[in-house]
């Protein structure tokens, strides 16, 4: 099945199996961030933004973002860190690391693209 999605912002056209998850896809496509957690995907290892919501990739089929906006830690390869990137570092917030990009993209998901101040944390 041929399915066209947004990937950190840029667009993708590929070819999925109907039982082939979201996880599988998106590791096919070299994004390494993204981590098998659970089948239930409960754990929020393998979490990634869809269109801004934070979304497990362990249990949905990589033919349901068909349209849809999908980021992974990747989007933030940028030569300086995203001040949430800042921030879990200045903190030691780090962990094991294997389940660090998606805390991550969960502390930002209202705040990834636009830069958080007080008027608009409100």
């Amino acid at each position: 099945m041929k399915i066209s999605f947004s990937l950190n912002e840029q667009q993708v056209e590929t070819e999925v199996e109907l039982h082939e998850t979201l996880l599988q896809l998106l590791r096919r496509r070299g994004m390494i961030s993204v981590r098998y957690g659970s089948d239930s995907g409960e754990t929020g290892a393998g979490a990634v933004l869809i269109d801004g919501k934070l979304t497990s990739t362990d249990c949905m089929l990589a033919a349901q973002i068909d349209g849809h906006d999908v980021l992974t830690v990747e989007w933030f390869k940028k030569p300086e860190l995203h001040p949430i990137q800042a921030a879990f570092v200045a903190t030691g917030a780090m962990q094991s690391g294997y389940s660090t990009p998606a805390m991550i993209l969960g502390t930002g998901e209202n705040y990834l693209i636009e830069i958080p101040t007080q008027q608009n944390m409100k």
